[in-house]
């Protein structure tokens, strides 16, 4: 039996139910049970293609709920036209304006990207334009931009191209990051830290680190260098324990054994270190230990106050008040010793026969007792106001 037949398949199975199906016409001479079997597996072959059709709108429904979930901005542009082609919603977010796949990714970002120097962005030097040119990839490239709300803001750009057999660059692919808390985070311990150093350079009281590896000054502040009478070459090159005497050598390294056995050493702490002309300086040294990741002892940053011209004050002041108190003492003998010719002289008055005499004698010498006894309640107010100052710790006075 002679058949002509008209059966229609799919170019590919790529192309299945995309475009036009074209016809092929067969004209054979087929059995019934022939065109049974072909209709059969065509069928099945129609089965299969909308079984993998479905797979990849199912899988191509995943990928756009995972890119819709990112907290990145990711669009899809092609080449070489620019136009989007896809774009997820953090773009919005991001760039603060709707985007529209019609769009060309220059209008997207238009003239608002600066580079770091301040420069303005060209279109074409923007990551994708690059990526889509010369087939760079691109990651994590900062720009600063301009949104739509006009608020200025940082991108953290990557981009890479899609190409297909050939190494023709079809696609290419952009993931944007909103950077802009990070970058004013980044800002704003610079300026922290230029502050704290600024801070530490012009404190006065000196200020420097130590490197217990290298036994070096690791940073000195102006105050320590005005303080020894060193430059800040001078001392970076010195070991800072070369400034203590034997005395504050040993206890220095007797409180990094304390601290190391887990005990908290005193943190104020009197030395005496020898500045550059061999002068003694009196020093609070307030020391905070560093140790590494296996608590071995890294270093330290100390903060010294000189105390010289202090000790020198309370010294004149214990030497003045022990000068007071040896005068108290003094004029209480001194008391004393008035009060026992003044009682034999006048003994001797009430003997002279001359009433005039005796009567002149008798009111000098009272006279003289009343100068006594001024001088004694002199002393016990004297002997308050050092009780006084003793028990408020106000004079710095001895027992």
């Amino acid at each position: 039996m002679m058949l002509t037949q008209t059966i229609s398949y799919p170019s590919s199975f790529r192309d299945y139910g995309r475009r036009p199906i074209l016809p092929i016409t067969t004209s054979s001479i087929l059995s019934q049970t022939g065109i049974d079997a072909l209709e059969e597996r065509a069928r099945h072959a129609e089965q299969k293609c909308d079984r993998l059709l479905n797979e990849v709108e199912t899988e191509r429904a995943m990928l756009r709920a995972v890119i819709d979930q990112m907290l990145a901005g990711v669009f899809v542009v092609e080449a070489p036209s620019g136009k989007l082609v896809f774009g997820n919603e953090q773009v919005n977010h991001i760039l603060r304006r709707p985007y529209h796949p019609a769009d060309e990714a220059q209008e997207l970002f238009g003239q608002i990207g600066f580079h770091s120097d301040g420069r303005l962005h060209r279109p074409e030097e923007w990551p994708i334009s690059r990526s889509i040119a010369t087939g760079d990839r691109i990651v994590n490239e900062e720009i600063a931009f301009i949104r739509a709300d006009s608020t200025i803001g940082y991108l953290a750009v990557s981009s890479a191209p899609i190409t297909c057999s050939g190494g023709v660059v079809r696609y290419g692919v952009i993931v944007i990051s909103d950077i802009t808390e990070r970058k004013q985070i980044e800002e704003a311990l610079k300026e922290a830290e230029r502050k704290y150093r600024e801070l530490v350079r012009y404190a006065p009281a000196a200020i420097y680190g130590i490197d217990f590896r290298n036994r070096r000054f690791t940073s000195v502040n102006d105050a320590m260098c005005q303080i020894l009478g060193s430059s800040r070459a001078e001392l970076l090159a010195m070991n800072p324990f070369d400034i203590l005497d034997e005395e504050g050598r040993a206890r220095f390294q007797i409180r990094i054994s304390h601290w190391l056995n887990g005990e908290e050493p005193d943190r104020n702490v009197e030395y005496k270190i020898r500045a550059k002309d061999g002068r003694i300086i009196d020093v609070v040294l307030d020391v905070t230990f560093t140790a590494d990741e296996n608590g071995k002892p890294l270093g330290a940053t100390v903060v010294a106050h000189d105390i010289t011209e202090q000790k020198r004050i309370e010294a004149i002041r214990q030497q003045a008040y022990c000068q007071i108190e040896r005068n108290m003492e003094q004029f209480a003998i001194l008391a004393d010793h008035v009060r026992h010719p003044l009682q034999v002289v006048m003994a001797r008055a009430d003997l002279v026969e001359d009433e005039e005499t005796s009567t002149s004698i008798r009111k000098q010498v009272k006279r003289i007792n009343a100068l006594v006894k001024q001088l004694d309640r002199g002393w016990v107010e004297s002997r308050a106001i050092r009780e006084f100052l003793r028990r408020n710790d106000l004079a710095g006075i001895p027992d």
